[in-house]
């Protein structure tokens, strides 16, 4: 399941909102396995621009999962959409 985006980390407007779990929502269902660790990592590569290793990525608070499920999960995804 998608998480809930932290609506007062950002001010953003009710339509740009809007926009961004419709986009959220659409890169979770591309993903056909490991969906929930697949959106953590990419919140967590997402909130950390110094992260230098998968490790790193993995400690971030994003990530709520344990290390071994970031690889397990990019071991077995791959996204169906021609267009990504």
């Amino acid at each position: 399941m998608v998480k809930a985006i932290n609506r007062h980390a950002l001010p953003l407007r009710s339509d740009h909102l809007e926009t961004l779990c419709q986009f959220r929502q659409a890169i979770y269902a591309s993903f056909p396995y490991r969906r929930d660790s697949l959106m953590d990592w990419l919140d967590a590569f997402s909130s950390n621009g110094r992260a230098r290793s998968t490790v790193e990525l993995s400690l971030n608070p994003y990530f709520r999962r344990q290390y071994s499920a970031l690889y397990q999960a990019i071991a077995e995804a791959y996204v169906e959409s021609p267009c990504l």
